[in-house]
């Protein structure tokens, strides 16, 4: 499902999320060694592993603190089939087992591997390959993640009623269960990872599914971003155009730069990257300037006022997608003297997207 948002605001992402669709649904080296949907939902969540067990661990938590503060109505929620020791040993099996899990099979398997990577000279992008393919870092945490939750359980359920211990166990061993399954994928994969002739299709399908994606995404995203008025995403002319034509016009890129003057600025503690725009609202605000700048355009051209280019009204946006940016940043210049209103600087700020990671 496409972004609703990117889709309401006519965004850059929204615009490269669907040309990589296309993409995708007809290239048929795409369709023939393409992820599986389920692989393709583990290896996105793998590329943020702390923040998907995290939102798993407060979940978990969250869910023991509900049933201790509200145990006064719980009494019989669950049949009280097994008594407090019987849950303590399970809880500490339990506990143990993902503890060894955690604590020896990864680690250990994982130096093993890298060991053997160590003499080829591309090793660490095998490496990253082999973890992508594992989903070691996801499963590893996840793993991490529930011994750290059990550690909590154990102090708040000391003395807590029969059927929340219950619970928060059942819950719990459902967790270990994933995990256990995220462990076969991790050692599965990794005998076939040793093999070289899985390896070679390991490697190509990693090329295919996550290297080209990244490559094409980054230069189309520059290409739509440059060439928005040529797409029709936004009114104005490229500078192709613009350079036969010589009329007031919207310049994408970091040109003109010595002549034209500041006009939007924001100031950026720390460092942002340049992600999005948001093409309905930036369109808003570029009609409006290229009204007023049309109607000076043909007044002083009537007068013979207009002999030098550096005359003609540009409006022009330096920033490129993908870059890193920080402290004062201009994100839109003007060449000449049609300047803009503080409604449209105000929707220019509003268009531009900046965050802290790419």
């Amino acid at each position: 499902m496409l972004n609703i948002k990117g889709k309401l605001f006519d965004s850059l992402s929204y615009h490269l999320t669907k040309e990589e669709r296309e993409w995708r649904i007809k290239n048929i080296y795409r369709r023939e060694l393409g992820y599986s949907l389920l692989q393709r939902f583990l290896i996105s969540a793998s590329e943020i592993p702390l923040i998907i067990n995290s939102f798993i661990a407060i979940l978990v938590l969250g869910i023991t603190f509900g049933l201790l503060l509200g145990s006064n109505g719980t009494h019989n929620i669950v049949r009280p089939d097994l008594d407090i020791a019987n849950l303590a040993s399970y809880f500490s099996a339990l506990w143990t087992v993902q503890a060894a899990i955690s604590g020896l099979i990864y680690p250990i398997v994982i130096s093993f591997v890298t060991f053997l990577l160590q003499r080829r000279h591309s090793a660490k992008a095998s490496l990253d390959v082999y973890l992508n393919d594992t989903l070691a870092i996801l499963s590893g945490v996840s793993g991490l993640s529930l011994i750290l939750v059990m550690a909590i359980q154990h102090l708040l359920l000391s003395k807590a009623a029969h059927q929340i211990v219950t619970i928060s166990v059942k819950i719990d061993i459902l967790w270990f269960v994933v995990n256990l399954g995220g462990t076969i994928w991790f050692l599965t994969r990794t005998f076939e990872y040793l093999r070289p002739a899985v390896r070679s299709q390991i490697y190509t399908r990693y090329a295919i599914n996550i290297v080209l994606p990244r490559e094409v995404k980054e230069y189309l995203r520059e290409y739509l971003y440059s060439n928005a008025p040529e797409q029709g995403l936004l009114p104005g002319l490229n500078l192709n155009r613009l350079s036969m034509e010589r009329e007031p016009s919207v310049v994408f890129g970091d040109f003109f730069t010595g002549t034209s003057k500041e006009e939007v600025v924001i100031n950026i503690k720390g460092k942002r990257y340049f992600v999005d725009v948001y093409f309905q609202i930036l369109k808003i605000a570029i009609k409006r300037w290229l009204g007023r700048a049309n109607s000076a355009y043909a007044n002083q051209t009537r007068t013979g006022s207009f002999l030098d280019r550096q005359q003609i009204p540009l409006l022009i946006f330096p920033l490129h997608p993908g870059e890193e940016y920080r402290g004062h940043t201009p994100i839109c210049r003007i060449e000449g003297n049609v300047h803009l209103s503080r409604l449209e600087k105000l929707l220019i700020k509003v268009s531009f997207s900046l965050q802290k990671h790419p």
